[in-house]
């Protein structure tokens, strides 16, 4: 089972996946967490997913891709906590820098 690495601020989560595109359930229960804290669902609310995509040894194509597929796993959690498919934007940025290899960040709007 690959793990996720989490970091939280008040208005932004970040995802660490070692492999794979698939959320665990630690790092579900942890999106979980973020979005119930000071009443994040709401009418209102909109949110970022944005995938970091550091080619490294793939090519950029193939970098963008994985990339694409973790912001539509991270997509698919906020939608089951019942945040509407209009209030979430999915960016992929391309990304040279350490931190951001692997990472996928929920931005509150």
């Amino acid at each position: 089972v690959k793990k996720i690495r989490l970091k939280s601020a008040k208005a932004m989560l970040t995802l660490m996946f070692s492999g794979g595109v698939k959320v665990t359930e630690q790092a579900s229960g942890e999106i979980k967490n973020f979005m119930k804290q000071g009443g994040r669902i709401d009418k209102e609310s909109r949110y970022e997913v944005r995938a970091f995509a550091n080619p490294g040894k793939r090519s950029i194509s193939e970098a963008r891709r994985l990339a694409y597929y973790r912001a539509l796993s991270t997509r698919n959690e906020l939608l089951a906590l019942g945040v509407k498919a209009a209030s979430i934007s999915l960016k992929v940025a391309v990304s040279e820098q350490a931190d951001d290899r692997d990472a996928v960040k929920i931005y509150l709007k």
